[in-house]
């Protein structure tokens, strides 16, 4: 039997297709033919029980095989199941080898029937390269208590202030509730701020439902938005999908590598030259899919083998991009509530009810839709679009809107400069053509539209984006609501990036936008970057203004030191022709704590050497910095204090900022005990037998550990290793459950008084429990309930019986007997 290969095979410009592997692989060993001559020989009717073969793949098990005048008859239902299309019910018997298309030979020494059917026949076999799973691992919090804090003082020439924001959390179960603010008050001075007091931020419930990947967020919030869209703050509800839940979900499309095999294969896939992975896979057709870990452009090379070592590699060509979802992914965010004003400015000022949606959708592999809209009293704006992969030529994408807006409702100055007044805005220094609107609102009700086209490719070495966006006079979205200001008219942007390996690389950058007559700004960028080897890099960059004559232009030189520690030196010049100098120099401090500091001087033309110098000592508990900056004369002085405060198993705990997860191991009170995270060593605990691990990624399974080797000898741990997932913004307690415990050590003797054999098995209550070692001694962790033990002889002696007597009833290890086994 000879064998084939189909070669590679490309649908079209197609991203996907999926790319066709057409791949037949047909073993060709000469046992199963010669074999199959058996078959020729004549052999009365009877009942056979075979091994049933198909294509190579053995089906595990004997079935019941009915011969009968040459043939043999299987029942439907299981040849169905071996992927062989008879038209029959299940419970027919058929002949297999009657079937058109279908070879059977019968192995005798191995008690084999071997079939071969056209492996399109079998059941396509989907096979993740990455053998991703889906984690059981379902995340949780406890509940507690914890506030953010960043204290910051500066004293100056000519005042000092303090100011402490801070950010309480309550965090359940049932979701966090938190609140952020800042309370400021001048020491001294003049007051560069916005005036003492407190001023409240943000203040909000948020609940993540991780089993439907979407979230509740109930208060102050931000609006989800798209490219084409935008973002406005409110007090209200909010629900949406949140992927941030499902860590192991991929959102795009990833590369998929179809083909058959017509016996099993080893099958390696390789992705830009890096092996992603090796697999078996049976005979029939079969789909390879696998996380690239790249974006853009890349090559796939798969690499057969059969079952005598003959190789074969194709190569295809894929792209992946995260602009597209998946194939029936969803993504959608739905806002409602009152617009916030004046943030940062007032703690409480809501204004007009407003609603703001989008919408993603994956249709297709290639084809990703989206949508938005908003609205509020007298104003409505909505738009769609769409995202298309161009096969592995990159992404284009296209978007439509339109607004209207009744009279007063949205900004139309071209003012830049306006100022906040209560209730709404009002413009200061307006142009003169502005008057006849001092408002700034619009008279009357217009009507706009807005179309932007966008295209972007990458690859290892080159990526290109561009985007232009026009809109009409008349066009708003919700950021403009009672606002004045303006959109640009139209926006143009384009960027490009060239890897040119050792001798670095080249990135362009072409900005246009344009506000109308007299107010358009054209801004090109030019990058060169370059390691220089032993952790020295130099980077380059000059911009330019069209239209305003000079550029600006940058030289840096990095070095890097070793243990965080690095410097750097540049030079600039401005549009005008000055020039400056700058030079620092600093080492990070330790993320397990430690001492870190930074130096640095800048010079410009006809101005005195500004300088700065930085301290930081990173611990556990807190993050502490203090520094001076400042030209000779006027130097200022700063001090900053940053951690939190956890409350949580009935104690309260120091520990450094926490901005997203934290884990609290217990060793119910065991002090001194080892810990890990993700296998590294993290610290011991303290007095209370306690550690706060302040830095955890939340949803994601992540691994602790404890070294009970400090432990005392009295006591064991059940679990010393487990795995757990935090939500987002909350923290976990991790028991380490510790039991005292009863053990005893002894010498165990035979009825003529000599030690028992080493290796003999020692029982309790029905199951092993130790080993007789050396001089028959045994130890034994814990002690029976019956205080009888069994001993199994390793001589294969008769089995006999030890009574251990009376223990005492306290913890502890105990030394027994000797003791002997009758």
């Amino acid at each position: 039997m000879s064998g084939f290969l189909h070669s590679l095979a490309r649908c079209g410009a197609a991203r996907l297709c999926p790319n066709v592997i057409a791949l037949v692989l047909v073993a060709c060993a000469g046992k199963v033919h010669a074999q199959a001559a058996e078959a020729s020989f004549s052999m009365p009717d009877g009942i056979l029980y075979l091994d049933i073969v198909v294509n190579g793949k053995s089906a595990g098990q004997a079935r019941k095989v009915d011969y009968r005048l040459g043939h043999y008859y299987l029942p439907a239902a299981i040849l169905k199941e071996a992927g062989v299309k008879v038209e029959a019910p299940a419970h027919e018997l058929v002949a297999v080898d009657l079937i058109p298309g279908v070879r059977v030979a019968l192995d005798n020494a191995t008690q084999r029937l071997m079939i071969s059917v056209p492996p399109e026949w079998l059941p396509r076999q989907v096979v993740d390269m990455a053998q991703r799973e889906p984690s059981s691992t379902q995340a949780a919090s406890s509940t507690g208590l914890l506030m953010n804090y960043d204290a910051y003082l500066n004293n100056g020439p000519r005042g000092s202030s303090l100011s402490v924001w801070n950010e309480p959390r309550l965090f359940s179960a049932y979701g966090t509730l938190s609140s952020t603010g800042a309370w400021r008050r001048t020491l001294r001075g003049q007051d560069f701020g916005g005036g003492p007091g407190f001023m409240r931020y943000d203040t909000q419930w948020r609940y993540n439902d991780a089993a439907t990947m979407r979230k509740y967020v109930a208060g102050d919030l931000i609006t989800d938005t798209l490219a084409d869209s935008s973002a406005v703050r409110m007090a209200g509800f909010q629900v949406g999908r949140n992927f941030a839940t499902r860590p192991d979900l991929v959102t795009f499309p990833i590369p998929q590598f179809a083909g058959q095999a017509a016996v099993p294969t080893a099958v390696d896939l390789f992705i830009n030259n890096y092996r992603m992975g090796s697999r078996e896979v049976g005979p029939g057709p079969f789909t390879l899919q696998s996380m690239p870990y790249i974006n853009g452009a890349g090559t796939a090379t798969v690499v057969t083998r059969d079952a005598l070592g003959r190789e074969v590699s194709q190569e295809v060509s894929f792209y992946v991009s995260n602009d597209l979802l998946q194939p029936g992914l969803s993504d959608y965010s739905l806002s409602a509530g009152l617009l916030r004003r004046r943030y940062g400015l007032s703690s409480f000022d809501y204004g007009d009810l407003a609603a703001s949606g989008v919408f993603r959708h994956g249709v297709t592999s290639d084809w990703t839709a989206t949508g938005w809209a908003q609205g509020a009293a007298g104003f409505a704006a909505a738009g769609v679009g769409s995202n298309v992969q161009l096969g592995v030529y990159g992404v284009f994408s296209a978007t439509v809107a339109a607004s209207h807006a009744a009279a007063g409702k949205v900004g139309q100055s071209d003012a830049y400069a306006w100022r906040v007044r209560s209730p709404y805005t009002a413009l200061i220094g307006q142009p003169a053509h502005a008057a006849a609107n001092p408002s700034g609102y619009n008279a009357q009700a217009v009507n706009g539209g807005q179309w932007s086209l966008g295209y972007s490719y990458a690859n290892q070495r080159f990526s290109v984006g561009v985007r232009r966006t026009h809109r009409d006079d008349g066009f708003a979205n919700l950021g403009r609501y009672r606002s004045a200001g303006r959109l640009a008219r139209q926006e143009d942007q384009a960027t490009a990036s060239l890897s040119m390996g050792r001798y670095g690389s080249l990135g362009m950058g072409w900005f246009d936008v344009d506000y109308g007559p007299g107010q358009r700004t054209r801004l090109l960028n030019l990058s060169y970057g370059i390691a220089l080897g032993q952790g020295v890099s130099l980077y380059t960059s000059a911009n330019r203004e069209i239209g305003t004559g000079g550029y600006n232009a940058q030289l840096s030189l990095s070095i890097s030191l070793g243990d965080g520690s690095s410097a750097s030196a540049s030079v600039s010049r401005d549009r005008d022709g000055r020039r400056s100098e700058q030079a620092s120099y600093m080492r990070a401090a330790p993320l397990a704590g430690g001492v870190g500091w930074s130096l640095g001087a800048s010079h410009n033309p006809g101005a005195s050497v500004y300088r700065q110098a930085e301290i930081n000592w990173r611990t556990q508990r807190f993050d502490l910095r203090s520094g001076v900056y400042g030209a000779s004369g006027d130097l200022s002085q700063w001090a900053q204090l940053g951690g939190s405060v956890i409350a949580m198993d009935g104690a309260v705990y120091f520990s450094r900022p926490v901005t997203d997860a934290f884990a609290l191991i217990s060793t119910d009170g065991y002090a001194g005990v080892p810990v890990s995270f993700e296998n590294q060593y993290v610290g011991d605990t303290d007095s209370s037998g306690h550690l706060l691990i302040p830095s955890v990624s939340s949803w994601y399974p992540a691994h602790f550990e404890i070294d009970p080797v400090n432990l005392p000898a009295d006591v064991k741990v059940p679990v010393a290793k487990t795995e757990a997932a935090i939500r987002d913004r909350s923290g976990l307690l991790l028991r380490f459950p510790v039991e005292k415990q009863r053990s005893a050590v002894f010498s165990a003797l035979d009825a003529s008084g000599r030690p028992i054999v080493p290796g003999s098995q020692v029982q309790a209550d029905g199951r092993d429990v130790a080993w007789v070692g050396r001089e028959g001694e045994v130890y034994l962790e814990t002690l029976p309930a019956n205080s009888l033990i069994s001993v199994i002889p390793a001589n294969g002696e008769p089995a006999c019986r030890i009574t251990l007597g009376p223990v005492p009833a306290q913890a502890g290890i105990f030394r027994l007997g000797p003791l002997t086994c009758l």
